[in-house]
């Protein structure tokens, strides 16, 4: 599962979603997060006031193939992985993407119905229900709501000066 928000302002908006019914073999995957990291990294500069747009690519860390994705993304930046291990991040995450759902915080297309079927029916008793989808939309809003965005705040300052203090 892909989900692209814009974060340029808030609120942060949904631009792209896809969920593939099978999943894809590694090496497809790899290629397609390449692909999107890369198209969204090169859109459109002159919307963003001269600067290039940052787009992060976050992805499940939480099992063995987290760690093989990571090791293959080496050269992909930036990236944060998510890890989702354990009842209690689950929930944490599931709560700040309802939260910022109902706030109106972020904002996803009313043709996402089956996202949005997930988010509602999602229970932590997740073993017999599809939940791809809803923990796609709730690493992105982690993401989008820690700030983690890709673009710097303040231009780094080379006259910064390090010293002992006394």
């Amino acid at each position: 599962v892909v989900v692209v928000l814009d974060v340029t302002r808030k609120p942060f908006v949904g631009v792209y979603f896809q969920r593939w019914e099978k999943p894809m073999a590694v090496n497809a995957l790899l290629e397609e997060m390449y692909r999107l990291h890369t198209e969204w990294n090169t859109r459109d500069p002159k919307e963003r006031q001269g600067f290039a747009p940052r787009a992060i690519t976050g992805f499940d860390s939480t099992s063995m193939g987290g760690t093989i994705i990571r090791q293959q993304l080496a050269n992909l930046t930036p990236k944060h992985p998510l890890n989702f291990a354990g009842n209690k991040v689950k929930i944490n995450a599931l709560t700040n993407l309802r939260g910022a759902l109902s706030r109106k915080d972020i904002l996803f297309p009313k043709g996402w119905t089956r996202m949005m079927r997930e988010i509602m029916g999602y229970r932590v008793e997740d073993q017999k229900i599809v939940q791809d989808c809803v923990m796609a939309a709730a690493g992105c809003a982690e993401i989008a709501i820690r700030g983690f965005s890709g673009s710097v705040k303040q231009p780094f300052n080379l006259s910064y000066r390090l010293g002992r203090s006394r």
